[in-house]
């Protein structure tokens, strides 16, 4: 049984297993609550719940005040549950598997065609989302705007079907219901005065269908000061005339359904994004030209990334309606994504806030803020630029994954199957990669000229020789680079062809090559932060260990949450063993291994590197972990496995650290 009922729809109301309300004190643990409930599936990271509820603090003040509000929150749910909060040290989010919140359910019915979800949705949608909550913070608000927005247009889109369903089963009478709290929920939205009008009508009610014009009519002028449009005009003609025309007399279905998924395309269909241009706070020349200079560089920077149209946008305004019509410019451009940051100089220190807003849901994706000591401008300007293009681009391939899932095969077009396809691989487990490797394919078969499927199937199947124990001299590695190369023919200019090329000449052991097509991949995409893990991973199997070291510690600086961030942590730690710093490589493979997505071998390196510090307890639950997760571990498997190592001394200096960890022979 679930021990927490949160309601967003409407009042916020809160409810313990046994159905007594909980009262919630302050407002901002209200919207504390509010946030991580909505994003029950995806919990944000502490960064991102302390700018939206304390944007206008440092980083020091942010993060105390939120530690002391989810200390209140916890105190006051803890007489139903004392897990439903839980934290680490990135990020902070209810348990979702005592949690209940009607907002996730009425979405989740929201998305299904059929008459049962239709009917659910329109149960649960009780009144605006979170209504008259307001905590005086414009971050917030401004997230509250558009999540209201959001949950707005989802529910006239599902009282418009629920509505059509009833219709079809010669239920006008609640029909005519909904389509009255449709208008109630939104006045201005013509086409649902028509669909009443039509029903109305129907039904042999004609005066209350005029009547529905005029008072359409009526809200038209006073709102908006503008007359009916031509198409419902049209409509009070032919029911006025008491001789409907065939689009009256026609089901009303056609007007409430969605289209036909067999008018999807299969082709291609670049996902877009678009920046706003940085707005500066304050007057000073200096800091808006700093402003502008940020939103060049993010733009050009995000423009490295083939899979993405980037186009540009006025500056984001301080008035939050006028925020609002820039990501309505926005969509009306095409974007499904914008960029909008903020640029701000306390004295000697500089602030940089970003955000990164998906237009179709109204989510935000992604929010970082960057505090920097001014010194070298410049410098500053280009770190905090290459780290977000960095940490956007795993984010956006993210959230189109998430997008596609509920689609039919059929459905899905070249575009749908890459991102799904990649969003399934950062899951990293044998069965998500062989996933992905289909859906890749699945995706070149749509459309064979697409390079970077070609490129990110070829790297699933060296992932699968160097991780899922796959046969490395089965001719893998050899279509692995057919398929590498055939991208850097159909995409010369793509950074993740030649990633994936310089990736697959290292499972084969040819370092040099390898190199080559990794700097290369960098000089096209300098923030593509796995091709500095991947010349990190060349250059350390090559010898040249201390380039191998800067290389590792750019991927994690650019892209401090990525996907691959124990990759790049696990390899940083074999360099360190490989140097005989042993200190460090445990430093970095402990950090490794608490990435939730790490992979066995992340644990392998801790125990090779506990093991050359003398062994002793912390080795030994080190193996027992390992263990754990990979019972059959050896140090046999090891060295079968380690195929790509070509210098003997590096594999038998990773060897003898598992030995002296007790690791079995």
């Amino acid at each position: 049984m679930n021990a927490l009922s949160i309601k967003l729809l409407g009042r916020l109301e809160v409810c313990g297993a046994d159905g007594v309300k909980l009262r919630i004190d302050g407002s901002k643990q209200k919207g504390l609550l509010a946030y991580l409930a909505l994003n029950l599936d995806r919990p944000p990271t502490r960064d991102q719940v302390a700018n939206l509820l304390w944007g206008d603090r440092f980083d020091d003040q942010a993060r105390q005040s939120l530690r002391q509000a989810v200390f209140k929150l916890r105190k006051t749910l803890n007489g139903s549950d004392d897990s439903l909060i839980w934290s680490d040290a990135e990020r902070i989010g209810l348990n979702a598997e005592a949690v209940t919140v009607d907002a996730l359910d009425f979405e989740r019915n929201a998305i299904k065609n059929t008459p049962e979800a239709a009917r659910e949705a329109t149960q649960l949608y009780r009144d605006s989302l979170l209504k008259d909550l307001n905590i005086g913070k414009a971050e917030f608000e401004d997230w509250l705007r558009v999540q209201r927005a959001r949950f707005n247009e989802m529910a006239c889109q599902v009282l418009d079907r629920h509505a059509a369903h009833l219709v079809q089963a010669g239920d006008a009478v609640p029909a005519i219901e909904i389509m009255q709290r449709l208008i109630a929920l939104d006045p201005l939205r013509e086409p649902s005065h028509r669909a009443l009008m039509r029903i109305l009508a129907q039904s042999g009610q004609r005066a209350a269908a005029l009547k529905q014009y005029k008072c359409c009519a009526e809200i038209l002028r006073n709102e908006l000061h503008v007359e009916p449009d031509a198409e419902t005009k049209r409509l009070h003609d032919e029911i006025r005339a008491a001789e409907p025309a065939a689009n009256l007399a026609a089901d009303p279905l056609t007007q409430f359904l969605p289209p036909s998924s067999a008018a999807v395309s299969v082709g291609l269909s670049k996902p877009t994004i678009a920046v706003s241009a940085f707005e500066s706070i304050g007057d000073e020349l200096e800091q808006q030209l700093l402003a502008s200079g940020f939103t060049e560089d993010v733009r050009s920077g995000l423009a490295k990334n083939r899979w993405l149209s980037v186009i540009a946008m006025r500056a984001k305004a301080s008035n939050p309606q006028d925020a609002l019509r820039v990501q309505d410019d926005a969509k009306g451009l095409g974007a499904q994504y914008v960029v909008e940051g903020t640029v701000r100089q306390f004295a000697k220190r500089l602030r940089v806030s970003v955000n990164l807003i998906d237009l179709r849901s109204g989510v935000y994706i992604w929010v970082q803020r960057y505090d920097r000591d001014i010194d070298d401008i410049l410098s500053i300007q280009d770190d905090i630029t290459a780290s977000i293009v960095a940490m956007i681009e795993p984010e956006l391939a993210s959230a189109e994954g998430r997008r596609v899932r509920g689609k039919s095969a059929d459905e899905m077009s070249a575009w749908d199957c890459y991102h799904l396809g990649l969003e399934t691989q950062y899951q990293f487990t044998k069965e998500s990669n062989a996933e992905a490797q289909r859906l890749f394919r699945r995706a070149i078969e749509l459309d064979p000229d697409f390079g970077a499927a070609h490129a990110r199937l070829s790297y699933a199947m060296v992932i699968s020789a160097i991780y899922f124990e796959a046969d490395q001299n089965s001719g893998l590695l050899d279509e692995a680079l057919r398929l590498a190369k055939q991208a850097t023919r159909l995409d010369d200019r793509d950074a993740v062809s030649h990633f994936a090329l310089g990736r697959t000449y290292l499972a084969m052991g040819e370092y040099e090559r390898s190199v080559g097509e990794l700097e290369a991949a960098i000089r096209l995409n300098p923030s593509l932060a796995q091709a500095h893990c991947g010349l990190g991973d060349s250059l350390a199997y090559a010898g040249r260990l201390n380039e191998s070291v800067s290389a590792f510690e750019e991927a994690v600086r650019l892209s401090p949450q990525d996907p691959y961030r124990w990759a790049f942590l696990m390899y940083g730690s074999i360099a360190y063993l490989f140097m005989k710093k042993y200190e460090e490589a445990v430093e970095w493979a402990s950090e490794a291994v608490r990435v939730p997505n790490s992979h066995y071998w992340a644990n392998a390196a801790l125990v090779s590197a506990l093991g050359h510090l003398g062994g002793g307890q912390n080795a030994a639950d080190a193996l027992a972990e390992l263990l754990r997760l990979k019972p059959d571990f050896t140090c046999r498997f090891a060295r079968e496995r380690l195929f790509y190592l070509r210098n003997e001394e590096q594999v038998n200096r990773y060897i003898e650290g598992l030995r002296k960890a007790n690791v079995p022979a």
